[in-house]
């Protein structure tokens, strides 16, 4: 192997290991040096690994491979909270509430609130809202003469 410095990268289908730099010159002890790749570490900071020409490099696994994602377990937290079954569940108790409100109320009470209200003002008559749709109540211009 020529003297240079390696980067080694152990591939494995099942486990992760961290890369090294490996540094091959004649004028170590045993011709290597090998050190955790750190591609950030500031000079003289790095962490050797042991290496003997007799047993070699010895490599311990980060852990084991994860190839996949688990998928979430479904819940019943999901499904309630859901936007469109809130958008279906929160009017339709609101409405609920209402009703119990308003059923509590005396008739007077229930009139003056009525009379309160903004939409009491409101002609709320369907018929007559679709005649407005319908009808062309835009002013028509008049026609200049010459």
């Amino acid at each position: 192997i020529p003297q240079s410095v390696y980067v080694l990268h152990v591939v494995s289908p099942d486990f992760e290991f961290e890369p090294l730099r490996v540094e091959v010159s004649r004028k170590f002890d045993q011709g290597v040096r090998v050190y955790k790749a750190d591609y950030l570490a500031v000079a003289g900071s790095a962490i050797r690994v042991p290496y003997t020409a007799e047993t070699g490099l010895r490599i311990a696994p980060l852990g084991k491979a994860m190839h996949f994602e688990q998928r979430q377990a479904m819940s019943v937290r999901d499904i309630l909270f859901n936007p469109m079954v809130l958008m279906m569940v929160v009017p339709i108790g609101l409405m609920l509430v209402m009703s119990r409100v308003t059923a509590n109320m005396s008739p007077e009470e229930l009139a003056e609130m009525q009379k309160q209200s903004p939409l009491a003002s409101m002609n709320m008559n369907p018929a007559s809202i679709l005649a407005g749709l319908t009808t062309d109540n835009a002013p028509k211009k008049k026609e200049k003469t010459r």
